[in-house]
């Protein structure tokens, strides 16, 4: 089969978010930050949004910007619809969504309680979901002008695998599960939903558990390594750009291969 192309592929044009708005939650530190900074790096005007801590820097970021449009628990109805009224208020459209806000807990079968398991549910997947119900609008609306809208969803490692972590693994696996129940009703609207479940990345939120499984943990990641910041800013750029365009309904595994290949014996 013979593809035909007109004129140049400017590829670096592809991964460029001049003029684009976008919404980073629980973006005031650790991956969502990073995030931020990569997305106001190619151009976008990044709103964050925190429950407590401030962004460690706003303004003017890479050739765009980062803008703290305020503190919200996203685990609250208020907190949603206080978030979304703000958005509307400060913007026509919005292009990007990043749903990144979450919490943690390492409990499992036997000391997970009810109270863990509401804040694992409220604030990892009812969040995602009603936050993402009410900026439906307008992401619709962005798309209207041409460029395919994106939502981004952050998983987990955990969430595709059976972990021992109970509450959190399945309100992550619920992520992902919510990812191609969106992107299947959203697509015909020009809006594009994918998920990325990153693995082990040191953050405030990670490191006591990091610290206590030790070296060996990071020598059973196949690639050797744990995450690092370009690794999360590269794959969300990805997913925010026209590089993406075609790409819709995917969790794309951030882990060093650690989901899908530990155990496989590989050749040295």
């Amino acid at each position: 089969m013979t593809i035909e192309t007109t004129g140049q592929l400017e590829t670096s044009k592809l991964f460029q978010l001049t003029g684009r708005t976008v919404l980073v939650t629980g973006g005031a530190g650790g991956l969502g930050w990073t995030m931020a900074c990569a997305l106001a790096d190619v151009g976008a005007k990044v709103f964050v949004t925190s429950n407590s801590t401030e962004p460690p820097h706003v303004g003017t970021y890479g050739t765009g910007s980062i803008r703290h449009i305020g503190f919200y628990d996203l685990s609250s109805s208020d907190g949603i619809s206080d978030l979304i009224s703000a958005v509307s208020e400060a913007v026509p459209q919005l292009d990007i969504l990043v749903n990144n806000a979450g919490v943690y807990a390492t409990t499992g079968l036997d000391d997970s309680d009810v109270e863990t398991w509401d804040r694992m549910f409220d604030c990892n997947l009812k969040a995602v979901f009603f936050l993402t119900q009410g900026m439906i609008p307008l992401l619709k609306r962005a798309a209207e002008q041409g460029n395919r809208s994106r939502i981004i969803n952050i998983g987990s490692v955990v969430g595709r695998f059976p972990a021992s972590i109970v509450p959190y693994a399945i309100s992550k696996s619920g992520v992902h599960h919510l990812t191609s129940i969106l992107a299947g009703q959203l697509a015909k609207s020009g809006i594009n939903v994918n998920a990325i479940a990153p693995g082990a990345f040191r953050t405030r939120m990670t490191e006591e558990a990091l610290d206590a499984m030790g070296e060996e943990f990071e020598k059973s990641i196949p690639v050797g390594r744990i995450g690092a910041p370009s690794d999360i800013a590269a794959t969300t750029v990805f997913l925010a750009s026209a590089a993406s365009e075609f790409l819709t309904g995917h969790v794309l595994p951030l882990d060093g291969g650690y989901a899908d290949l530990l155990g496989v014996s590989l050749p040295e």
